[in-house]
């Protein structure tokens, strides 16, 4: 998989520090039962979104940003773009192509009920 030249940028900053599996060093030694870890990365998710929320405001964006949103976000837009489903999927790490028709499909009449309040 190509990686862009700004998303290398990124992954470095993280690359010196690796001590573990993972692309972004949230999980330590410390953590070594299920529920240390799920505990970290819920906490981890909380203050990203927080610093979604910061980044919405200071864009000045009314809608209420979250790592869920942003997700499908993401998916929409290659949708939109006409990108291939199947590979929409497999960037959304869904084992099954059917999870992201069904995620997709989702949107789509969240955004065909939004319609009908413009009326």
């Amino acid at each position: 998989m190509r990686i862009s030249e700004s998303l290398d940028q990124i992954l470095n900053l993280f690359k010196a520090s690796k001590t573990n599996e993972y692309v972004f060093p949230i999980l330590s030694d410390f953590h070594q039962i299920v529920t240390q870890k799920k505990n970290r990365i819920k906490k981890c998710l909380k203050q990203y979104n927080k610093c979604l929320k910061q980044i919405g405001h200071l864009c000045e964006i009314e809608a209420h940003i979250t790592s869920y949103v942003a997700r499908h976000t993401y998916a929409t837009t290659l949708k939109r773009k006409n990108a291939n489903i199947a590979l929409i999927s497999e960037a959304m790490g869904h084992s099954d192509i059917n999870t992201t028709k069904a995620y997709l499909m989702k949107v789509e009449n969240e955004a065909l009920d939004s319609l009908d309040e413009l009326l």
